[in-house]
């Protein structure tokens, strides 16, 4: 096996002149999943047909179809074969990707448990829910018992520096996940302090709230950049250790809390904001599971019967609505997990609960215009492009040919291409930005870009390898490719600025890299 070849793919000379910091994490990454890349097909790694056209290093646009590409006719997209090829082939490039950052795409079922010698002692590419560089003696290890909490105590920083932490989530990190109400979790901080002391041992304090505390602050200090880590008094050596460590403390407070047979608001709003640090700290395996868990906890807490804005009654509007941006965050991290299984579990039939609002986090949730920007504007269209995926997923399953499941990936195409240009709000357009928004605006505009553009080469995954050996596929390379340059290109620029380190920076960048070799 030719190891060199998927470093080479992996980090791309491109990105590591684009974004060295990034790049490096991503190389680091990467090659700690080299030993997963054995048991890659061997055929993946095949030389390209001396016939196969040279990749055209010029950037297209994604508002709209490259320039002198067309769909194929009819008997070029059936002479192509990519059905002779295995199915792991054909995925190829969306299985170097999930290597790189810790998930394994099992092609089938066989292939997992055939081998009776087979038997890790944990998921592959999972670290261990101890966590950290190095597991802790066993006298500092947490259980699932209430003998922990003494210790998880322990993990809290001084009062002001977790209200710091829990601001900076708030102001900084909330738009991009919109997993629990600003104003009120800050509320319910201010009273944890006031009324029980701080102490989370405190009878009163419930524990699955205590595991969204814990949520909220290993969010803040994985993502919030060295400068303002620092600013808290925390430095790079503390500073990973202890964010596993409070990702580990909020899993046992769920578990202590008995969370999947006590079904609580607080226990679906701690997964999905867990999922912000959970793909950075190396959890993105068991993490997968846990929101699993969480869309059947909301469905027993009839999020995904919330109906639209109108249909509340004025008693309880903030309630519901955190209902809806969490059924959102939900479906959101649903769909876009489709090409890890093939499957998705929320069905648009199913569930009748409205989009979020665009609106201020204030006591009525008023609704303002969707060209102002909010904590949700970034979340509302991230949605709109997510519900996308499962309908391209139904409309490929249901297809018997590759003519007809290539239709369908350039009329999925299009229609990204048509939201993304024609329906973004103004305010995350590259435009003048005005200085009464907010300071996520920017990061919020480098975000959408970076993920609209991975989802282009999400779309066309299935033809992607096939691509750069039959010219039946041209419009599919050329796409990807351009794809990935943008992804590189707003890497260029999130370097330059103090924002938030989101893990969705290193994961498409491994999607940009593979997709540009």
């Amino acid at each position: 096996m030719k190891l060199g070849f998927y470093i080479r793919i992996l980090t791309g000379a491109d990105l590591l002149e684009a974004a060295p910091a990034i790049a490096h994490r991503t190389i680091l990454l990467t090659c700690g999943r080299l030993g997963d890349l054995r048991n890659f097909p061997s055929a993946a790694v095949r030389t390209p047909d001396s016939s196969s056209p040279n990749l055209n290093d010029r950037a297209v646009s994604l508002s709209g179809v490259p320039e002198g590409i067309s769909a194929q006719s009819p008997s070029e997209v059936e002479e192509a074969s990519p059905s002779r090829e295995t199915a792991e082939v054909e995925d190829a490039a969306t299985i170097l990707e999930f290597l790189a950052w810790g998930r394994r795409k099992v092609p089938g079922y066989d292939g997992l448990l055939g081998d009776p010698t087979y038997a890790p002692a944990q998921s592959p590419g999972n670290v261990s829910l101890q966590g950290g560089p190095a597991d802790p003696p066993p006298q500092l290890r947490f259980t699932d018992d209430a003998s922990s909490l003494p210790l998880l105590q322990l993990l809290l920083p001084e009062p002001l520096t977790l209200l710091r932490m829990v601001k900076y989530h708030c102001e900084c990190l909330l738009w991009y996940h919109a997993s629990f109400h600003g104003r009120v979790f800050q509320g319910e901080v201010d009273r944890f302090f006031k009324q029980h002391h701080g102490r989370i041992d405190n009878q009163q304090v419930d524990l699955q709230w205590a595991a969204l505390l814990f949520a909220v602050l290993a969010g803040s200090l994985i993502c919030a950049p060295r400068s303002i880590s620092t600013s808290w008094g925390f430095q790079d050596p503390e500073r990973t250790n202890l964010a596993h460590r409070l990702f580990k403390a909020a899993l046992v407070c769920l578990n202590l809390a008995d969370f999947t047979a006590h079904h609580s608001l607080y226990g679906v709003e701690c997964i999905a904001t867990m999922t912000i640090s959970a793909h950075l700290l190396g959890h993105s395996n068991s993490h997968s599971v846990n929101l699993a868990s969480a869309v059947r906890i909301a469905q027993s807490l009839g999020m995904h019967r919330l109906g639209d804005e109108p249909d509340d009654h004025l008693s309880n509007p903030v309630r519901r609505e955190i209902g809806r941006r969490l059924w959102a965050e939900l479906c959101i991290q649903d769909w876009f997990s489709i090409p890890f299984s093939e499957s998705y579990l929320i069905h648009r039939q199913d569930f009748n609960t409205g989009k979020p609002q665009n609106c201020m986090d204030d006591d009525g949730m008023t609704a303002i215009p969707g060209n102002i920007p909010t904590l949700l504007t970034y979340h509302r269209f991230l949605y709109d492009i997510a519900i996308i995926m499962p309908q391209l997923q139904d409309d490929l399953s249901a297809s018997q040919t590759l003519y007809t499941k290539y239709e369908h990936v350039i009329r999925y195409d299009t229609k990204l291409r048509t939201l993304v240009s024609d329906h973004i709000p103004s305010c995350l357009r590259n435009t003048t930005l005005e200085s009464s928004w907010p300071s996520y605006v920017p990061w919020a505009r480098h975000c959408l870009t970076i993920s609209s553009a991975h989802k282009v080469i999400m779309i066309h995954r299935k033809f992607l390898w096939s691509s750069f050996t039959n010219p039946a596929f041209t419009f599919t390379r050329k796409t990807c490719i351009a794809a990935a340059k943008t992804i590189i290109r707003e890497q260029k620029q999130l370097v330059r600025e103090d924002g938030p380190v989101l893990w969705i920076y290193h994961a498409f960048s491994v999607a940009a890299s593979v997709s540009a070799q």
